[in-house]
């Protein structure tokens, strides 16, 4: 694991959620921890045993990551649109006549960035 954390750290990829993944956990009856990740979830790939609780804990972290957004961004700014499609989950817009009023969850680095 410290390997791991020593080359993402030389590769300048740091501050992004970790979830230590332990797999052939249909072996062992181990108690398997990583205190330094965000989450830490035993799987086998063989069996699929742990498989959902990896997605759980992937979706838990993906949305701490977004904030929900409800607001009318102006005609003259519709590249943002297109950036919440690329990025976000756009969940409704409506043409209105000062722009398009949009509800979306978007990661939270667009929303501080465009002011959302």
């Amino acid at each position: 694991m410290q390997v791991v954390r020593d080359t993402l750290k030389e590769l300048d990829i740091t501050g992004k959620p970790v979830i230590t993944v332990w797999n052939k956990c249909d072996l062992t009856d181990g108690a398997f921890r990583d205190f330094e990740a965000d989450a830490s979830v035993k799987i086998s790939a063989r069996t699929g045993m742990g498989l959902d609780d990896f997605y759980d804990s992937l979706a838990e972290i993906l949305k701490k990551s977004r904030v929900m957004i409800d607001t009318v961004i102006p005609y003259k700014d519709a590249s943002v649109i297109a950036e919440i499609r690329k990025y976000g989950q756009l969940l409704s817009e409506e043409f209105e006549e000062d722009g398009t009023h949009v509800k979306a969850y978007v990661p939270r680095a667009l929303a501080d960035k465009r002011g959302l």
